[in-house]
């Protein structure tokens, strides 16, 4: 077994084995040239022995420094043998060819030191260019390159990707360089252009990438920058409201006592009071959203968390003729603040139920990964448009008449203290599917 293992170890491949044999051949062949040429031919036998430089040198280039070595070995050691017997007859004599031998093994050694070199070189060459290539297609961005008349070709996957979904490659040829963003259908493509280093003034180099996401991320600074100026305002607005409010709230409620069987008077300050407490939810609205607290999340279970918001909201459905559907997966643990998110997921739920038609279902999802916990709320609603999509998390920002456009702010504000994700998609007269994800910890 060991001794099969060994003659694995030293098996070539075929073009080594191949060339292994034509040096063996060549040196036979020299060697025998030496041995049956009698003595007397003196320039035969200077002939082959410059013959034995080829073997040795095509040793040292296939097999490198110990290939041109042991072929200059073995030739000294078949062509010793003829010089100590007739090195008197050839030509130099004894000494003269003595003095080459070693020859033999410095020509072997030398040309196989340089052999080695350049394959040692090549081999990094060839490393780099796969540490490159690797490195290209890593990329999320593609990369492509173009002549003055030539088309893109893509040098990574990214590219092949964003050329494929191209509706023209033209648009990137009129392109001048710099940075350039190109509406792809819905997706928003940036290009930066760059002239080919060392080549063609004309030849171009195109890095790609999608700006979904950016422009997503831009969307929500902006958003973040609306709701903290609103929540300066808000702040300060609701403690100079919310004194002159409670007398308001008072008189009316002291004009009541005393208006007697007055019908219209108790309409009038009915209304005083229902206007005040209406207010005053605002306010408080206000405040939540401005100062909001830090979360303090536990371990909570999935499926009870989300039972326990839908049974909440069950009575006030019903009276809409909507159905909650919770599916989650029982004893499930995920890490969040149960009063804040457990608040969150009321608006939502609310929001949907009133969005929703008599008869129709709202779904409560819950899922949980090895890094996220996701919950969905989804109605078969009116849906929205693109346009109030955009705004809905808008502060104040409201399609109904009773609504005082700060539910969804304070899901997201919520959801944003939990270092989570807020997302919102609709179709008009289908519905619309409030996605919440946050972050788990991971146990080390």
């Amino acid at each position: 077994m060991e001794a099969a293992r060994q003659v694995s170890l030293i098996r070539l491949p075929r073009s080594q084995s191949l060339l292994l044999a034509l040096v063996a051949v060549a040196v036979a062949a020299v060697t025998l040239l030496h041995y049956l040429t009698g003595a007397h031919w003196l320039e035969y036998h200077t002939v082959y022995r410059s013959l034995y430089y080829l073997p040795i040198a095509g040793a040292a280039v296939a097999f490198g420094l110990r290939g041109g070595l042991a072929v200059g070995l073995v030739v000294i050691i078949l062509f010793l043998p003829h010089v100590l017997g007739f090195g008197e007859m050839m030509p130099g004599g004894v000494l003269d060819n003595l003095l080459e031998l070693p020859v033999f093994l410095l020509v072997g050694g030398l040309v196989g030191a340089l052999a080695d070199r350049e394959r040692a070189q090549r081999q990094r060459v060839e490393e780099l260019r796969s540490y490159i290539d690797a490195v290209l297609q890593s990329l999320p961005v593609g990369v492509a390159t173009a002549g003055a008349s030539t088309s893109p070709v893509a040098q990574n996957a990214a590219a092949r990707t964003f050329l494929t979904t191209m509706s023209s490659t033209s648009d990137l040829a009129v392109l001048r360089p710099g940075y350039h963003t190109l509406e792809q259908g819905s997706r928003p493509l940036g290009v930066y252009v760059a002239p080919f280093r060392d080549g063609d003034p004309a030849d171009r180099v195109y890095v790609l990438e999608d700006q979904t996401e950016r422009r997503a991320l831009e969307a929500q600074l902006r958003r973040n920058d609306r709701l903290a100026s609103v929540g300066q305002l808000a702040a300060g607005v609701a403690h100079e409201v919310r004194n002159p409010l409670a007398i308001v709230r008072a008189t009316a409620q002291l004009l009541a006592a005393q208006a007697g069987a007055d019908a219209s008077f108790q309409r009038y300050t009915q209304v005083l009071t229902s206007e005040a407490d209406r207010i005053e939810r605002l306010i408080s609205d206000l405040l939540k959203y401005a100062r909001p607290r830090p979360p303090m999340p536990t371990f909570l279970d999935l499926g009870h968390f989300l039972e326990t918001s839908a049974q909440q909201v069950r009575p006030y459905a019903a009276q809409h003729g909507v159905t909650i559907v919770v599916t989650s997966r029982a004893g499930t643990l995920f890490h969040a603040d149960e009063a804040q998110l457990g608040q969150a997921l009321l608006n939502l739920l609310l929001n949907a139920i009133q969005a929703s038609n008599s008869g129709s279902v709202v779904q409560l999802l819950g899922e949980q990964s090895a890094d996220a916990t996701t919950i969905a709320v989804i109605d078969q609603g009116r849906g929205m448009p693109p346009a109030d999509l955009e705004r809905a998390c808008d502060p104040f920002f409201t399609t109904r008449p009773d609504g005082t456009g700060l539910g969804l702010p304070l899901v997201a504000a919520v959801v944003q203290e939990h270092g989570g994700k807020l997302e919102l998609t609709s179709v008009v007269g289908q519905g619309t599917r409030v996605t919440v994800t946050l972050p788990q910890p991971t146990e080390n």
